[in-house]
């Protein structure tokens, strides 16, 4: 069956929004500020990035975790995951490859995106511009979307069921990176 922007597709009920929204400002503030300086408390990257693009981190950090568990030099060819240790090796292998190549934390694909975004495979390897260039088409989806869920959907895809899958999938790892889990005995806490 081919898909198209009239399919039915499955709507994510607006409550679990709320309660990712809820549960990631109660669990944020030791997570998103460091201190660099005695008395100098700064956002973290993830915060300060969605902050420019107007998205909010919760999604910006979700995104990240399910397109690249936040490897910064995670790469993607022809449907195979590289997990590279430093910045080099990953260059070394993009220069073997072609512009049909996701990269770096926001597993950004090149042959759609670097023109678009002016940048090289090689510049998405610098992990804030990766990050950047990931809350830049969040922000574009965020935009054009009455539904942000939606929206983090079309960061992945234009067909609505993969849209729908992979809102659902984002879904999901925020509910675990951000979801308090009761302390208790053997709760680990």
């Amino acid at each position: 069956m081919k898909e198209t922007d009239t399919d039915t597709v499955p709507r994510m009920p607006v409550w679990p929004a709320a309660l990712v929204l809820i549960l990631a400002l109660v669990s944020a503030p030791a997570a998103a500020v460091e201190t660099h300086t005695p008395g100098e408390r700064r956002p973290d990257p993830y915060t300060a990035t969605a902050g420019l693009y107007g998205i909010p981190a919760w999604v910006l950090y979700s995104v990240v975790h399910v397109e690249s568990k936040n490897h910064p030099y995670a790469v993607n060819h022809r449907g195979r995951s590289y997990f590279f240790p430093d910045r080099a090796s990953a260059a070394a292998f993009l220069a073997r490859t072609g512009d049909d190549v996701d990269v770096g934390l926001g597993q950004i694909n090149c042959r759609i995106w670097c023109r678009r975004l002016g940048l090289s495979r090689f510049d998405l390897l610098d992990p804030l511009v990766n990050l950047h260039a990931t809350a830049r088409i969040l922000a574009l989806a965020w935009r054009s979307s009455t539904d942000p869920w939606e929206a983090v959907g079309r960061y992945h895809s234009r067909r609505p069921r993969r849209r729908a899958a992979y809102a659902w999938k984002v879904y999901r790892a925020a509910l675990r990176l951000f979801a308090r889990r009761p302390r208790g005995k053997g709760g680990g806490g």
